[in-house]
């Protein structure tokens, strides 16, 4: 079901109906009932049914069971001079895919919306959609707009409204209960706080943002 973890940020990237995905990972659930539009998936992508089925179009250049200071030593080496992602363009164009959908959000977390574009500069006709949502009112208009893209606007509004009626469960079973203090850490080695829509989903869950992170929207403080 749809519930506030349909909010947080993933990095899957997958072929939706010619369609290729970088985005949260709630958004997989405008791909029920359109399987058979799918064309491929990144090498992160956990859907049940579409693990093993489809090829995997990405992969990192580190590997899977890095530790978090090995991974940032990685990434500081790079220095923007190396991707981290490799998106395996070749077989991108092979499949043809009318639509892509891909994420402006972090180029250290998946692929880039640049290699994503360059790939599809081959693809006569496909449309490339970028999405970069920084608060939870974008994260709702980001599944609208991808449940228009994808003739599913009705799954759009069905999702965001579990997110809100769960958000309106756990804010009624809190009331009047202490509000614990919280630290949301998105990297433990060196520590990074966690910032976009989480302070807000902190809120929501009844908890006290710690000062780490003050104001919702902040990539990281």
């Amino acid at each position: 079901g749809a519930g506030v973890d349909d909010a947080r940020l993933g990095e899957d990237v997958e072929l939706f109906g010619g369609a290729l995905d970088s985005l949260p990972p709630g958004l997989g659930d405008h791909l029920e009932g359109r399987g058979e539009d799918l064309v491929g998936v990144s090498h992160e992508c956990d859907l049940p049914d579409l693990v093993g089925r489809l090829p995997r179009l990405t992969r990192g250049r580190f590997p899977a069971d890095a530790t978090s200071s090995t991974i940032d030593a990685l990434v500081r080496a790079a220095a923007g001079n190396e991707a981290l992602y490799q998106l395996d363009g070749e077989t991108l164009v092979d499949l043809k895919p009318d639509l892509v959908l891909t994420q402006a959000q972090c180029e250290v977390c998946a692929v880039s919306e640049t290699a994503v574009r360059d790939a599809c500069s081959q693809l006569a006709g496909a449309r490339v959609e970028s999405v970069h949502p920084t608060d939870l009112a974008g994260v709702f208009a980001m599944f609208r707009r991808v449940g228009d893209l994808l003739g599913r606007r009705s799954r759009a509004e069905e999702l965001i409204a579990a997110f809100e009626d769960a958000a309106s469960t756990i804010r009624h079973r809190r009331r009047n209960l202490p509000r614990p203090r919280v630290v949301h850490l998105e990297w433990l080695d060196p520590l990074f706080s966690s910032g976009h829509w989480n302070p807000e989903i902190i809120a929501l869950a009844g908890g006290e943002l710690a000062d780490v992170i003050r104001r919702r929207g902040d990539l990281w403080q």
